[in-house]
C-alpha cells in the first residue's frame, strides 16, 4: 500500500530525488505552497497506464482514507458504482476498519 508524503516546495528544491524515488516505490506525492497544495505527483504505473490519471489518483487517494468513495469516483470521472468496481478489481477493501472499530461495530449490532 502506498502513502500519501507531502513536500513544500523548498524541500522539493532541497530533496528532489526522494519525490522520484517515492513515485518508483509506488507512493503518490503532494507539493505545497505556503501550506496550499500546488500539484500532486501519480506514480506511472499500469494503473494509470490502463485506466489513466484521474483514476489512478482518485484510487490512491480513496485508498490512503485521503478523500471519500463518492469524491474519489468524482475525480475519477467515472459513476459511483463503476468505481465500485474497478476498487473491487483491485482488492482494496471498501470497508477498512480497525479492530477497535469493528469490535464497535459488532457491540452495537449485539
Amino acid at each position: 500500500m502506498s502513502i500519501m508524503k507531502a513536500y513544500s516546495v523548498r524541500d522539493l528544491k532541497e530533496h528532489p530525488g526522494e519525490i522520484i524515488s517515492n513515485a518508483q516505490q509506488g507512493k503518490l506525492s503532494v507539493v505545497t505552497r505556503h501550506g496550499v497544495p500546488v500539484y500532486v505527483a501519480v506514480p506511472f504505473d499500469e494503473l494509470a497506464l490502463e485506466q489513466g490519471i484521474h483514476v489512478a489518483l482518485a484510487v490512491d487517494m480513496y485508498r490512503e482514507h485521503t478523500i471519500s468513495i463518492g469524491k474519489a469516483a468524482k475525480i475519477a470521472k467515472m459513476p459511483l458504482e463503476a468505481f465500485i468496481e474497478c476498487v473491487s478489481e483491485l482488492k482494496i477493501p471498501l470497508a477498512d476498519y480497525s479492530a477497535k472499530d469493528m469490535r464497535a461495530e459488532i457491540d452495537a449490532l449485539q
